[in-house]
């Protein structure tokens, strides 16, 4: 997946795939009420699901800035004979 803004700081980058971890609260997309606008949305799980699914069958998923933009992807290895 490519992404022409800005992204994930690179200080973040290897951070975003803990468990739990969501952006800053200024990146969420909440209803606008004080509760809600306080946090991002999401439980900060689907990116440390992806990586733990990808690095069980031997592969990863990684994030980096490019010159195209901001880029996540996902290496899976390809076995002989599958």
């Amino acid at each position: 997946m490519l992404d022409q803004g800005g992204g994930v700081a690179v200080s973040d980058l290897d951070r975003m795939f803990d468990v739990g971890w969501r952006a800053s609260a200024s990146r969420g997309g909440g209803s606008g009420d004080a509760v809600d606008s306080a946090i991002a949305p999401g439980s900060g799980l689907g990116l440390a699901i992806a990586r733990g699914l990808a690095r069980a069958h031997g592969g990863d998923v990684v994030a980096e800035h490019t010159d195209a933009g901001f880029r996540v992807s996902v290496e899976l290895p390809v076995h002989a004979g599958a």
